[in-house]
């Protein structure tokens, strides 16, 4: 019987999540499921930056997930987002132990978003070339006047360094951590 693995990424906008899931995708032969809040927003409005409708994607990535926990010949889930907090983690390992069915979860931490700079000068790049991704970064500054991009890189490092080892202990979740694109 094979292995049924989760990949919950955690990781800024630029550190590579999205690159990092189409690589480990790419190497592999078994069914997967890649689940997006971006990808939903973009399905719903047609802007995948538009962030109104946020509550609404979530829960239909939820639903997707209940659905591909179910799912025998699903193999590999990837929850493609930020997870700047512990709040959808939370109702992950709800949905996953709900499901009565042994999955292997890991909390993939992209250590590139300790690094703003790098993943904001991504982001430029790719929105440059027409890549199809979140604007939202470039469009505010959060209270102090710093980028956007910036205030999610110092949650990020708060979060991985001082919230998810506990959070993964008390769930009984590996915590990996991997650098984004090369």
């Amino acid at each position: 019987m094979l292995i049924k693995q989760i990949y919950i990424m955690v990781g800024i906008s630029g550190a590579g999540k999205t690159t990092w899931i189409k690589n480990k995708t790419s190497e592999t032969n078994l069914k997967f499921v890649n689940i997006s809040p971006d990808i939903e927003r973009k399905r719903i409005t047609g802007d995948i930056s538009n962030q109104e409708c946020s509550a609404k994607a979530f829960f239909n990535c939820f639903n997707q997930l209940r659905k591909a926990v179910m799912d025998d010949s699903v193999n590999l889930i990837f929850w493609d987002a930020t997870n700047l907090s512990t709040k959808p983690l939370n109702d992950i390992i709800k949905i996953i132990n709900e499901s009565n069915i042994d999955w292997t979860v890991k909390v993939t931490c992209l250590e590139d978003s300790r690094d703003w700079k790098l993943c904001y000068n991504r982001v430029e790049t790719d929105l440059k070339n027409g890549a199809d991704r979140s604007r939202t970064i470039n469009c505010f500054n959060d209270v102090s006047g710093l980028p956007l991009i910036q205030d999610m890189s110092n949650r990020y490092i708060e979060l991985v360094d001082k919230v998810i080892d506990d959070w993964c202990k008390r769930n009984n979740v590996e915590r990996v951590n991997i650098y984004g694109e090369a």
